[in-house]
This record gives C-alpha cells, structure tokens and sequence, in this order.
C-alpha cells in the first residue's frame, strides 16, 4: 500500500505572508500619492486665488492697463477692466510687488513746545521780600530776611525769650522783645509756629504736629530753615516734625501717636520731641501699633521711633521687654 505524500504547509504559509506585504505597500504607496496630490492641488488653488485677486486690481499697482498676472503668462492685457478705468491709471516708473497695498502718507502732528516758565519755591522769597522787625529798645529796624542773617531764640535765665540778628558780615544785633511774633508771622506761610514750653524750652509745630525741644532755635527767613544749636554745634532741621511722624506712619510701624498736645487755637496735635542721637538730631515719636494676641485679643504695642531731622529716614525703633513679647505673640 503506497503512502500518501506529506504537503509542505510552510512553503505556502511563506507565500501568503509575501502576497499580504505586498497588498500593504500597494495601499500604502496608493494613499501617499493621493495625500500628495491633495496638497499640490491645494496649494495651486491658493496661489490662483492670490494671482486672481491681483489681477482683480486689489493691489491697487498696474502698470499702464496691464495686468501682472496677464504680464506673467506672455505679456497679455488685462481686458477685465473698461478701457476708461484703464487709461486713468497712472503708471508708476517703480511697480509695487503683487499683493502690497501703497502706503498712504502718515502725517504727524509734532506738538508746539510749551515754555514752563520758573516758579519759585514757597521756601525761597523773592530778593525783594523784607522782613523789618525793630532792634531792642526801637532804636532801629533791620531786615530779617536778608541773605545770610540768621535769627536766634533762646531763654534767658529770667525765663524771657531773646532774639538776636547774626549778619553775614558777623555783627550780631539785638531785636524788640515782640520780635518773635514778627518771625511767626513771616513763617506763617509755611504752616510753621515756633513757641516755648514750661520747661524753658522751645516748640516747633508744624501743620498737625508739635516738636518740643531744649536747644535754642535759629530760623533763616531767607531761605525759610530751622536749625537748632546743641552742645556739638549748629544742627539743621532738612526735615520737619510733620513728615517725620507721616514716614513713621507711611511705613506701618506704629498705627497712630500716642502723645498729644494742644494748640494755641484748641486743636489737638501729634506731640514728638526733638533731641540728639549719634549727635544728629532726631524726632522721637512715642507711637501705638495696634495688634491682635494670638489672633483674637486686641492689644496695643507701644514703640518708641527715632526719624532723622536731617534726611527723614527711620533710624531706630525700640520697644520694652513686655511690648517686644506681645509683638511676637501678635498679628496685625
């Protein structure tokens, strides 16, 4: 009995794997060529549609009734338009490229220039400003305004104020017992007062702030300065008592000041004191920053804040043991 020959079934697996690569590229290379001719198709459209609209007169340039796209095929013309809208177009010896528009001429406006004409600082008189207060006993006038004359006011030991005149040459001249009303009536401008204090001292107020210090006063009317003079010599005041407690405050250290005084009208003002340190003068502002203990209690943290009378800037600010505890166990 013959036995029956054994098919190979490898060979013609081998063979239809062949056959299916083969459909797979056919496919593959079918739809490459269609996704090319797709984009082809699609950028020919979108450069007809640019030559088109070029042609249509959009670009506002043709060249003597001749049409650029009709130019680029061989020179045709452009028979799109009437002849009259033709022969109007001037020709133009440099073409614009195909789809610029000519830019229209830009006017610009340039604005006369104006003439600021100076103003005088409110500090600074003008040369012709006097100040005439009368010397002691009225034997004479002088101005106390002029360049270079300082104005001092210190007490004297029976507790009445004295005002001397130092010129610029030196001389010193002796003024009327009523000459400081003269001086306060000439910084009254400024929003400036200066007094004394119970305690044989002097006061500067400022708009809503009284400085009290021991140290004698000197003003130039000139120039409308304070300066004060201490053990170490002739200090100026840059800065005024008012701006002192408003950087205090503008800088969020203490909330409000807490000591006060009364003016010579009723009005309640900011009291600070005037005094030296690092031999500087500085305003001390006793101040309250309002805080909250843990979150919840409310508390008031005292500081004691040193400002610079000289540049204005804060210098230190101290607080005691207990107030230095509560402002670590508090929030704003």
């Amino acid at each position: 009995m013959k036995k029956k020959p054994v098919r190979k079934k490898a060979s013609r697996s081998s063979n239809s794997y062949t056959r299916y690569l083969i459909i797979g590229f056919v496919i593959a290379a079918t739809l490459f060529i269609a996704v090319v001719s797709y984009q082809s198709l699609k950028n020919a459209n979108v450069l007809g549609t640019s030559a088109f609209l070029a042609k249509d007169g959009i670009s506002g340039d043709s060249g003597g009734g001749s049409g650029t796209s009709g130019g680029t095929s061989g020179g045709g013309s452009d028979t799109s338009k009437p002849p009259e809208q033709n022969n109007n177009t001037t020709s133009s010896s440099n073409p614009q490229p195909v789809g610029t528009k000519t830019p229209e001429p830009i006017e610009i406006h340039t604005p006369e220039p104006r003439i600021i004409k100076p103003q005088l600082n409110s500090v600074i008189n003008p040369p012709s400003q006097r100040v005439e207060i009368q010397t002691e006993n009225h034997k004479s006038e002088i101005n106390a305004a002029a360049e270079g004359t300082h104005l001092e006011i210190k007490t004297e030991d029976n507790g009445s104020v004295s005002v001397k005149a130092k010129k610029a040459d030196g001389t010193e001249v002796e003024l009327e017992t009523h000459a400081l009303d003269d001086i306060n009536e000439a910084l009254e401008e400024e929003d400036i007062e200066i007094g004394t204090t119970s305690a044989r001292g002097f006061s500067i107020t400022n708009k809503e702030t009284k400085a009290e210090t021991e140290f004698p006063v000197s003003v130039n009317l000139a120039s409308r300065t304070l300066s004060v003079t201490t053990p170490l010599g002739q200090k100026d005041l840059t800065v005024l008592p008012n701006q002192a407690v408003q950087n205090v405050l503008d800088q969020k250290i203490i909330d409000r000041v807490s000591e006060s005084s009364t003016s010579t009208s009723g009005a309640e003002l900011q009291l600070v004191q005037l005094r030296l340190f690092a031999n500087n003068p500085v305003f001390q502002v006793q101040g309250i920053d309002d805080k909250k203990l843990f979150g919840v209690l409310p508390v008031a943290v005292q500081k004691t804040t040193l400002v610079s009378a000289e540049t204005g800037q804060v210098v230190r600010t101290n607080t005691d043991p207990i107030n230095t505890l509560l402002n670590l166990l508090s929030i704003q």
